[in-house]
């Protein structure tokens, strides 16, 4: 399982869905001031582009998480197997990637 670090799009993405949730309690409480918040358009569309990274991630997980399961499946049943010309195009680009670094 590969666990990704945290980004400040997740922490955008974490604070404007939980803001979503409570729009409507946070509208009852802007009656009782005269304190308003205008987002421009830039932020906008970043939140916008935020909240799409994000639910490509989420269904990108989802399908990783069914591979892995399906892998496991075939290994605990012994019917994994692997590709001998995979592992040569996976060596042979790792020797490559190697020599340019």
């Amino acid at each position: 399982m590969r666990i990704n670090p945290l980004q400040q799009s997740d922490v955008v993405a974490s604070y404007m869905n939980t803001a979503a949730k409570l729009a409507p309690e946070a509208k009852k409480a802007q009656s009782f001031g005269n304190d308003s918040v205008e987002l421009s358009s830039g932020a906008r569309e970043y939140a916008q582009l935020v909240r799409a990274a994000r639910d490509e991630m989420d269904a990108a997980e989802v399908q990783e998480t069914r591979r892995a399961d399906e892998i496991a499946k075939q290994i605990n049943a012994g019917t994994y197997s692997v590709s001998t010309d995979d592992v040569a195009q996976a060596i042979i680009g790792s020797v490559n990637v190697s020599m340019l670094g």
